[in-house]
């Protein structure tokens, strides 16, 4: 008897959560039509040797290991907060 009643209660706090409108953060609230649009730009760039340099107004985001550390995620605007690798 309790596990029956425990079954309904949480079924019917699953139902109240699916009717519209009754949502706590309705989706329109969560998307802005007004926020400005990102832009990624993806380039090669082909440089090798320890004193490589990233492109003018491009930074080092991220480093692969798949090929000894010498394959770097190279991307325009800021770098995330670690960027580290070994040679």
């Amino acid at each position: 008897m309790k596990l029956n009643f425990c079954f309904h209660l949480i079924l019917l706090l699953l139902l109240q959560m699916t009717i519209p409108g009754s949502a706590q953060c309705p989706l329109d609230a969560i998307l802005n039509p007004s926020a400005p649009a990102k832009r990624i730009s993806c380039f090669s760039v082909v440089n090798s040797g320890k004193l490589s340099f990233c492109p003018a107004g491009s930074v080092v985001t991220g480093c692969a290991c798949g090929y000894g550390c010498g394959s770097w995620d190279v991307g325009g605007g800021k770098p995330h907060a670690t960027t580290s690798a070994t040679q």
